[in-house]
């Protein structure tokens, strides 16, 4: 590294410049400093952090040497090095950045440098924050709009910005410096939410993208309690509740994955989680994307499920309620997870219910796991409804489902071992689901009555 900067400032010396021009002065000084270190190789990078003049020179090149100049790449080269190397003057921040807007417009070579320098310039929580970082920050966005390789622009700016949300978990210590660093890094993560969000208002879905990458960070909690964020949150939540009433299904899609984040990732307090679920339950969709909706019910995190058995009879209904949906429940619809989600989504399987499919696919799969004696009794009912009115499309009951089911009506008897009423429920159901599908469900019934009557 020491000869090649040497070489480049050497040839800055012999380049033709404005009279006006003190870059080839600035060269020779470098040049002087860099062959005067006698260190280690493995030292050269802090000798230069150390040693301001003899980084001028590369930043004065980005300045008044021409792109098509190789100068200008070597020096661009150079200064990639001392930034991935921790090398390079803060204080030099602003001028490459004002560098990197102008060159990257007029010069599109220049586009690919620009981009694989965001990384390393924000993996250091110190060097670029504030008004440089916002920029930085700009700089990514233009690039993915400028790129004809947008794909990975955004994967670079997406990284980027998971870096600034994980400065404010870089300072964990109680001293004074790591708490004004810590305050500081988390008014960095708002402006950044406050661009994305700006961005999310234009006609792309970019700023969609870049505000769900921002909630999905650990950290974004930590920021929105910081000043300012409860404002900026209740402008984000006002923006999502308006975007889910539009038409473009790739951008509702989007805002609901936004708001799951913002429930389980910002927000603490468990009423207004639920006043922002109650809100979407009422917004008023197009019919053709209600069916989005009903996703984003049925991906709800199970914690906030439980919540919404606690706390909200009207929420409850909303994602298990199963009466309204009609009494034939055929357990063909009961599928897994995301691959229930792909089918719906793909419209492989013709005229289903999509709501029906999705809340007897979470009531089986809330079932298999549930084990709170106090959200047990809230759950039952809508379960037992299931099983009351299941049905099967099909002559042979599909094995993978039915397994599931039995082992759901398990996990509840386990469950509900101390509740006689509960057990009895369970038992009534299952004999009358019996009665229609001997088959099917007799022994469970029976198997169940016996169980109960030794407890």
């Amino acid at each position: 590294m020491q000869r090649e900067m040497s070489d480049i400032l050497n040839a800055i010396t012999k380049e033709q410049t404005q009279k006006s021009s003190t870059i080839k002065k600035e060269a020779q000084t470098a040049q002087q400093l860099i062959e005067q270190y006698s260190g280690k190789e493995k030292e050269f990078y802090q000798y230069i952090k150390e040693k301001k003049l003899a980084q001028l020179p590369f930043i004065k090149s980005l300045q008044e040497i021409p792109v098509k100049n190789r100068l200008f790449f070597q020096s661009l080269q150079v200064l990639h090095k001392l930034i991935t190397r921790n090398s390079i003057s803060q204080d030099f921040i602003p001028y490459i950045l004002e560098e990197f807007e102008k060159k990257m417009q007029a010069h599109p070579e220049v586009q690919l440098r620009v981009l694989q320098l965001l990384q390393p310039l924000t993996e250091d929580p110190l060097l670029v924050k504030g008004s440089n970082l916002q920029k930085l920050f700009k700089i990514g966005i233009q690039l993915i709009k400028a790129s004809k390789d947008a794909g990975a622009c955004k994967i670079t700016v997406f990284y980027v910005v998971e870096c600034i949300f994980e400065r404010v978990g870089a300072f964990n210590k109680e001293s004074s410096e790591d708490l004004a660093n810590k305050e500081s890094a988390e008014q960095d993560c708002l402006v950044i939410m406050k661009i994305s969000l700006e961005a999310a208002k234009g006609p792309e879905i970019l700023g969609l993208d870049l505000l769900l990458t921002c909630v999905s960070n650990k950290f974004s909690k930590d920021a929105i309690s910081s000043p300012g964020g409860a404002e900026l949150l209740e402008k984000t939540i006002d923006f999502i509740m308006k975007e889910i009433t539009e038409k473009d299904a790739a951008r509702i899609k989007t805002a609901f994955a936004i708001c799951i984040k913002i429930l389980t990732n910002v927000i603490m307090d468990k009423h207004a989680g639920l006043s922002i679920l109650l809100e979407i339950k009422q917004a008023e969709m197009l019919q053709e994307n209600e069916v989005l909706k009903e996703e984003f019910i049925y991906a709800l995190p199970h914690h906030i499920v439980m919540e919404c058995l606690k706390s909200s009879k009207e929420l409850s209904e909303e994602i298990f309620d199963l009466e309204k949906e009609g009494p034939l429940l055929d357990i063909i619809r009961i599928g897994e997870g995301q691959k229930m989600l792909l089918a719906i989504q793909e419209k492989e399987k013709n005229n289903v219910s999509e709501s029906k499919s999705l809340k007897m696919t979470k009531i089986v799969e809330i079932a298999c796991t549930l084990k709170d004696p106090e959200i047990l009794p809230l759950f039952i009912p809508y379960f037992i409804y299931l099983i009351e009115n299941i049905s099967c499309s099909t002559e042979t009951w599909p094995a993978d489902t039915l397994s599931k089911l039995k082992s759901a009506v398990e996990n509840l008897v386990d469950g509900a071992k101390n509740e006689l009423g509960i057990l009895n429920m369970l038992i009534r159901s299952l004999y009358t689901a019996a009665e229609k599908y001997p088959r099917v469900f007799f022994n469970l019934a029976l198997k169940l009555h016996s169980y109960n009557a030794v407890q």
